[in-house]
């Protein structure tokens, strides 16, 4: 039970993950004693200092974003058209892939958009910060957090004199060697600062960046396409399943009974949760037929049309929507969610 996960974390067992913890609670400082837990676990002392304290003089600042996922993913869907639109008389940025190549445009994009592209796959993670240090990167920014395929030991053995975690994992990394979070006063409101690890840097407006050049298709299909009742109210969440928690789903069912003819569309990502998720509309005393469930689409355009079909995105809580939510805002539907 949630309880006994919270219990066991205040007395620094190993019970949970960082994904988890964000899907349970949001309780800042009990996520930090849990994720400390987790990276002192799992990434200990570092073994070596690359960088001892040497000053660089560089014309333009040389930053190295280091992700698994520069190809079809949330994030690197999210941040392509950002480091495409960098200043690149100030800044010399290095893209540094660990994860597997998909052949996508969006990965091909991502080739082009550096002025370094260092595919680290299969490099070991001390000679991959070896040569950071040996390109003199000033700032290294880590864009996966806490999530697969991360390779946070990199920065462990301190490669660059500045090191910073962005856009991939909503919380703090609970780790020595990142010395900033990016976000915004509104993902980390001031006086929850003192739960993070890291500075914060904050952004003025939103930390969450978009690519412009994905519109919805001008084509919005037909309701009947995706099996949604052509009358009635269409309450929408397409995030993830594991954030989907029982007083959660409590709430959207009381919505469902408040709104006669209502359906609630989801996002289908495996036949456990889908079934769980039945059964527990059951348990609720609500038709299992007003949950619709809606697969993965190949084009992204698409997807962002059908978002049209719903009247509203009610998000998940604590741990919310973050491309999702702004998919549903860039097709034009409201969102509800909560801080």
């Amino acid at each position: 039970s949630r309880q006994r996960i919270f219990e066991g974390i205040r007395a620094g067992k190993k019970v949970c993950g960082p994904l988890t913890i964000m899907s349970i609670t949001d309780d800042a400082e009990l996520a930090r004693q849990c994720i400390e837990i987790y990276a002192k676990d799992k990434y200990g002392e570092p073994l070596f200092k690359l960088w001892n304290g040497e000053k660089y003089a560089h014309r333009r600042k040389r930053v190295a974003f280091i992700s698994a996922d520069f190809r079809i993913h949330p994030v690197g869907y999210l941040l392509i058209e950002m480091i495409e639109n960098f200043d690149k008389e100030k800044f010399e940025l290095t893209g540094v892939f660990t994860g597997t190549p998909d052949g996508s445009d969006l990965w091909k994009r991502y080739r082009c958009a550096f002025d370094h592209y260092i595919d680290a796959k299969n490099m070991p993670s001390l000679e991959l910060a070896k040569l950071l240090r040996a390109m003199e990167i000033d700032i290294a920014i880590d864009l996966s957090g806490h999530t697969e395929g991360t390779r946070l030991d990199v920065l462990s053995h301190r490669p660059a004199p500045v090191q910073m975690t962005y856009l991939g994992f909503p919380g703090t990394l609970g780790l020595p060697f990142i010395d900033y979070l990016i976000a915004d006063p509104q993902i980390i409101p001031t006086e929850l600062k003192k739960h993070y690890a890291e500075k914060i840097l904050y952004l003025p407006h939103c930390y969450l960046p978009r690519d412009t050049s994905v519109v919805p298709s001008q084509i919005t299909p037909k309701r009947s396409d995706f099996g949604l009742p052509e009358e009635g109210f269409v309450f929408c969440s397409f995030n993830h399943d594991y954030k989907i928690n029982p007083p959660l789903f409590k709430v959207w069912m009381d919505l469902l009974k408040e709104v006669p003819g209502s359906v609630l569309w989801l996002m289908k990502l495996n036949d456990v949760a889908q079934s769980k998720l039945l059964e527990s509309t059951r348990n609720h005393g609500v038709d299992t037929g007003r949950i619709i469930f809606a697969s993965r689409l190949t084009q992204v355009e698409d997807h962002l049309a059908r978002y049209r079909l719903a009247n509203m995105f009610i998000d998940t809580f604590p741990y919310n929507g973050h491309t999702t939510a702004s998919d549903a805002l860039r097709a034009g539907i409201p969102v509800v969610t909560l801080s």
